[in-house]
C-alpha cells in the first residue's frame, strides 16, 4: 500500500513546487485525496481521477509561471501517476489473495521496464522534436499533437482495460 502513496505524494508536491500559493496547495491537496481515496479503495478510476487533477494542476501551474515545460517534471509526473494507477489495479485484482513475494518481485520488475521503455521513448520523441523544429513545415506540427494526444488516449484506455475479465467490476 505504501508503495501506491508514495508517487500520490509526488503528484501533490509537484505543482506546489511550481506555484507555492495557498490555493494551488488545496487544490493539490484534493487532487492526492481523490487519488489515495481511490487507491485505498482499490479504484483504478478514482485513483486516475485524482491523478487527471494533478495533471491539470501541473499544467496550470506552468501556465501559471509561464515556464517553459521542463520535460523532467512531466516525466516524473507521468511515470508517478502509472504507477498509481498500476498499483491500485494490482492491488485490486489480488485483493484478499495471498501473494508470494517473488510475485511483486516480478510485478515490480515489469513495471520497471515500462516505466524504463517509456523514458527512453520520451527521450527520442524529445530529440526528434527539437530536429522537427527546423526541418517540418508548420501542418506537421498539428499532426503530430493529434497523433500524440490519440496515442495517449488508446493508452489510457489499454491501460484501464481489465485483462483476462469479461469486463470491468
Amino acid at each position: 500500500m505504501i508503495l501506491v502513496l508514495i508517487p500520490i505524494a509526488w503528484l501533490v508536491a509537484l505543482p506546489v513546487l511550481l506555484v507555492p500559493a495557498r490555493p494551488m496547495v488545496w487544490l493539490a491537496l484534493a487532487a492526492g485525496t481523490l487519488c489515495a481515496t481511490g487507491a485505498i479503495a482499490r479504484s483504478v478510476a478514482l485513483a486516475g481521477a485524482g491523478g487527471a487533477g494533478a495533471i491539470a494542476l501541473y499544467t496550470a501551474a506552468i501556465l501559471w509561471t509561464a515556464a517553459p515545460p521542463s520535460a523532467l517534471g512531466a516525466v516524473s509526473l507521468g511515470v508517478a501517476l502509472f504507477l498509481v494507477l498500476e498499483g491500485t489495479a494490482f492491488r485490486r485484482r489480488f485483493h484478499g489473495a495471498s501473494v508470494r513475494p517473488a510475485v511483486v518481485w516480478r510485478q515490480a520488475l515489469h513495471w520497471a521496464g515500462v516505466v524504463s521503455a517509456a523514458i527512453v521513448a520520451i527521450v527520442v520523441v524529445d530529440g526528434l522534436s527539437g530536429a522537427l523544429v527546423f526541418a517540418a513545415p508548420s501542418p506537421v506540427y498539428a499532426t503530430l499533437a493529434a497523433a500524440s494526444a490519440l496515442g495517449v488516449v488508446v493508452g489510457a484506455v489499454a491501460m484501464l482495460t481489465p485483462r483476462g475479465e469479461a469486463g470491468p467490476r
